[in-house]
């Protein structure tokens, strides 16, 4: 009941809040589910003020976004990552194949004239566009 809540209140305050050490492992299990917001607001409600629970709020609700931004930054990062990966081994076949093309002779050298020849090839220009190099400077 209300009352005997009332009456616990500074036992559970020194329980919950007592030490520093105490008040963030107590926080920290709001935050990820260890333990019920209600069990460390109502003393705070109860015995400091009941603007404390919109503190309480703003804690728990920061900390929950901070926590999944950064969870979310990871995958993210992750993926991006990955994507890239993917896409230099991408381009490093193909450049292996379009070179294979261009080299006409087969002497495992690309001459000017062989390059030229093949200047308007869309593998070709799709591979410059990549590496951002403009057709007027190949």
């Amino acid at each position: 009941t209300g009352e005997e809540c009332l009456q616990a209140g500074p036992d559970l305050m020194n329980q919950y809040y007592g030490s520093l050490g105490m008040t963030c492992l107590h926080l920290f299990q709001t935050v990820t589910g260890g333990m019920k917001w209600r069990h460390l607001l109502n003393p705070l409600t109860d015995h400091i003020s009941p603007w404390m629970a919109i503190v309480f709020c703003f804690y728990v609700v920061f900390t929950s976004l901070a926590l999944m931004n950064i969870v979310t930054g990871v995958f993210v990062e992750t993926a991006l990552q990955r994507g890239r990966e993917d896409k230099d081994v991408f381009m490093i076949n193909h450049l292996r194949d379009l070179f294979g093309k261009l080299d006409e002779n087969h002497n495992g050298k690309i001459s000017w004239p062989e390059l030229e020849e093949n200047l308007h090839e869309p593998r070709l220009l799709t591979f410059f566009k990549e590496i951002d190099i403009d057709i007027s400077e190949a």
